[in-house]
């Protein structure tokens, strides 16, 4: 049997779950109310965490993304290159912040050389 279980929303510091249809009947119905659909349900230091969650974290909970990366950089790591387990999220972060210089690579640019042609 597959646990096709979803955290579809919270109230008093518990969470509620659904399965199948009853989750679309959630989400709509927290939609209609004007409410936030709730976050993934993870720790913030998750090894599973995607690449856009990682800057998702970054963006907004700094505070945390500061806890997970000292995390990383105190870990012995010798089975895994970090966070990522085979990326680390401090190179991860470290690549985005830098400036992409060849952006338009490989794109096909006028030179604006005369060819001889007055066309």
């Amino acid at each position: 049997m597959t646990n096709n279980f979803k955290v579809v929303a919270y109230g008093g510091g518990k969470a509620v779950w659904a399965a199948g249809e009853k989750v679309q009947k959630f989400i709509g119905a927290i939609a209609r109310a004007g409410l936030p659909q709730p976050g993934k349900s993870a720790c913030f230091f998750c090894p599973s965490s995607k690449k856009k969650e990682i800057l998702t974290l970054r963006d907004q909970y700094p505070e945390l993304m500061t806890r997970a990366l000292a995390m990383e950089a105190q870990a012995n790591l010798t089975s895994v290159k970090g966070l990522g387990r085979s990326f680390s999220w401090r190179e991860f972060l470290d690549k985005q912040d830098e400036p992409d210089l060849f952006s338009d690579a490989g794109k096909e640019m006028d030179c604006g050389c005369y060819d001889g042609d007055d066309e």
